[in-house]
């Protein structure tokens, strides 16, 4: 079975934008691996607090790692980046870093966040940079197949009532993941201390425009490039 890599930014990233895709696939018996830039320290604890805020780092990583069980990730790795700072990194640091866990992993596909960051968060735009860096760094017999990046169709946002940077790519591939909302709903409540972004974002719709909203999954095909027609409807080789 094929091993699908997501390099995002901090924890909840994965669960947010493709925790549907990653229990399909990993319920079929592929590889899901996470690489995260940083710990989320930087974000809210939560009110009232969950935690002390020297304390949200360690906090993020075990609700990530609580996550990852759920959807059915079988790596989690971070890179050891402060939250809003990851645009700071050296370049050929943390780009040699992705390299290396591409060359460990032999992803089929690498998924990313693309450079308008679906939301426009500095960290999001800057990990989408490092790891398509690191995608194009290596040599075509050990790049994955495929690249992806985040792309939200407009009818998702719209349920979700997202109003920031709406993505400049196309959304080439589109995911049925109704199957999975339960498990995907499951995966984002980890994220306790993210629950006022999520009451915000998708707790706060009726059940019915909740499940529209998390049926389906979309993203951007980089490369191959997308040369038109039907949308595809799976990222490993379209299934």
């Amino acid at each position: 079975m094929a091993t699908l890599m997501f390099v995002l930014a901090h924890p909840d990233d994965e669960s947010f934008g493709a925790g549907g895709t990653i229990a399909r696939y990993a319920r079929r018996g592929h590889r899901v691996v996470l690489v995260c830039a940083t710990r989320g320290e930087a974000g809210k604890c939560g009110d009232p607090p969950l935690c002390r805020q020297e304390e949200l780092g360690e906090v993020r990583e075990r609700e990530l790692r609580a996550a990852a069980e759920v959807l059915g990730i079988s790596r989690v790795e971070f890179l050891g980046y402060r939250d809003k700072e990851v645009l700071l990194a050296n370049p050929a640091e943390i780009v040699g870093k992705i390299v290396q866990l591409l060359k460990e992993e032999r992803p089929e596909a690498l998924v990313t966040f693309g450079p308008d960051g679906i939301s426009g968060h500095v960290d999001h735009r800057a990990i989408s940079h490092f790891a398509t860096l690191a995608f194009w760094s290596l040599p075509e017999e050990e790049r994955p197949a495929r690249l992806y990046y985040y792309a939200w169709e407009q009818g998702v946002r719209e349920h979700l009532q997202l109003r920031q940077a709406l993505p400049s790519l196309p959304v080439t591939t589109v995911l049925d993941v109704g199957e999975w909302v339960e498990v995907k709903k499951q995966a984002l409540l980890c994220h306790r201390t993210q629950h006022l972004s999520l009451e915000r974002v998708f707790f706060s719709l009726t059940e019915e425009q909740l499940q529209k909203a998390l049926s389906k999954e979309g993203f951007h095909r980089v490369w191959p490039v997308w040369t038109g027609g039907e949308k595809e409807r799976g990222i490993l080789n379209n299934k």
